[in-house]
């Protein structure tokens, strides 16, 4: 038993997408163990053109493209269910706030 806990502590992924209108901001954690600390990569949603889901045979991420600077995007590929509708929402999210910007 306690091998198998100590497998998936060192296997356990996770990860967030906090999207905030009100700041400005959005924020992307992941943590890849949880022997390893959580990771966070910060934007400003102005700078974000659209998110997008990488995808590979049998694994996708969640990237989101930045009209200028660098990309935010997960390290961790997965093949859990609900990316494309999290991509989705995402978009919805983004167009939300250019169109209160015009």
């Amino acid at each position: 038993v306690l091998a198998l806990a100590l497998f998936w502590a060192a296997s356990y992924t996770s990860g967030s997408i906090a999207l905030d209108r009100s700041a400005g901001t959005v924020a992307m954690q992941w943590r890849m163990s949880l022997f390893l600390p959580v990771r966070t990569n910060t934007g400003e949603l102005k700078d974000l053109e659209e998110a997008v889901l990488d995808t590979k045979p049998n694994s996708g991420r969640i990237r989101l493209v930045a009209r200028t600077g660098r990309d935010l995007a997960y390290p961790i590929w997965s093949h859990r269910s609900g990316q494309d509708e999290a991509v989705r929402t995402i978009n919805q999210f983004l167009n939300a706030s250019t169109e209160g910007r015009q």
